[in-house]
């Protein structure tokens, strides 16, 4: 799992200390469940800024209690070459919503877990990935260094517009509205 969280003081080892957790990667550091020591490695907390890489023996879920992080008050530092961005907020956002306020340049690109993929080309971004979402990780290449803020001016309307949409069942009976006027069944 690519995964982020909201926390402003950040996410301590311990509440990621889990049984079912394998081994914890950020951009620079590791945290492995070693089956004789236990943890190891070198993460003591992980910034809201940043992205981590979970490997987890079995689907799970993970509750953090803690205060919000305010986006606006975070500046989220790219460096030339690959990143691990981290996405702290509440709602899912396109990509241009959300990144806004990054001076993006051709040829920057950002990659999710699920094989999401959209390149910064003519002005516009292009690709499968459209939107970020609250929760996930997602790895960044950067042609240049810069910083940003999020954008959490708007409300989107994303989740709604690229939500998959439910199928439709056919009943395998059909109802005559006509026959039957005075019925609200």
């Amino acid at each position: 799992t690519w995964a982020s969280h909201a926390l402003s003081a950040g996410m301590d080892a311990n509440d990621l200390k889990q049984d079912y957790v394998e081994r914890i990667l950020t951009q620079t550091q590791e945290l492995f469940n070693d089956p004789k020591l236990g943890f190891v490695g070198g993460i003591d907390n992980v910034s809201a800024v940043s992205a981590m890489k979970i490997k987890a023996k079995s689907a799970s879920s993970l509750p953090i209690a803690g205060e919000q992080l305010n986006p606006a008050s975070c500046s989220f530092n790219l460096e030339q070459g690959w990143n691990w961005l981290g996405y702290p907020l509440t709602q899912t956002m396109k990509l241009d919503e959300a990144l806004s306020y990054l001076d993006v340049e051709e040829g920057d690109y950002i990659t999710n877990l699920s094989g999401g993929y959209a390149e910064y080309n003519n002005g516009a971004w292009v690709g499968d990935l459209q939107t970020m979402e609250p929760g996930k990780g997602y790895l960044y290449k950067s042609v240049s260094s810069k910083s940003f803020v999020y954008n959490n001016t708007i409300v989107s309307k994303a989740k709604a517009h690229y939500a998959k949409r439910l199928a439709l069942d056919v009943a395998p009976w059909s109802v005559d509205v006509h026959k039957y006027p005075n019925m609200m069944c």
